[in-house]
């Protein structure tokens, strides 16, 4: 009697923080991928609603650009209980790839629930390849420079010189940085 309360406590607390998240989340059966519950934020990321994604597969949705993928991924699980933290790109409702970090969990013994996470890093992404295209735009200005560019440690030892130090002063880079 006092079991059954606690279940229904705990079942109750579950829904709570399930549905209340902001971090994606579904739970979908193993097998197949057939949605059995997603909350809103899921949904959301997915482009889609709630009840246009249960009772359906991830494959059905196009969740993945590559359905192998899923099997690979339902694979690795069965095996280990759990995938933590894969990079996967996504694809949402309008064909576009979503980045994201996902977990993947075994809800039951008999391998036929799993819990899925997952955060979007797109916009982690996106600044990613800002920073990359901003160095490489640094390192083009500092390479085709007509000044001699260089950065030193606090004791004066050189880090950094430009390629042109060998023109101008006629020692080779690898003679002076370090």
């Amino acid at each position: 009697m006092m079991g059954d309360a606690i279940s229904k406590i705990a079942d109750d607390i579950y829904r709570r923080v399930f549905h209340a998240s902001s971090i994606p989340m579904a739970i979908s059966t193993v097998a197949e991928g057939r949605y059995v519950d997603i909350n809103e934020s899921g949904a959301r990321v997915c482009g889609m609603n709630r009840e246009e994604m249960i009772g359906r597969t991830s494959v059905e949705i196009g969740i993945y650009a590559d359905p192998s993928v899923r099997e690979a991924i339902r694979r690795q699980v069965c095996a280990g209980g759990s995938i933590n933290s894969v990079e996967l790109g996504m694809s949402g409702q309008d064909g576009s790839s979503i980045p994201s970090i996902m977990y993947f969990d075994l809800l039951d013994d008999l391998k036929q629930l799993w819990l899925t996470s997952g955060i979007d890093i797109s916009r982690q992404k996106s600044v990613e390849n800002e920073l990359r295209a901003s160095e490489e735009r640094f390192r083009q200005y500092v390479e085709h420079a007509n000044d001699i560019i260089y950065s030193l440690t606090s004791e004066g030892i050189f880090t950094y010189v430009s390629p042109n130090w060998t023109e101008y002063l006629g020692h080779a880079v690898e003679e002076v940085v370090g």
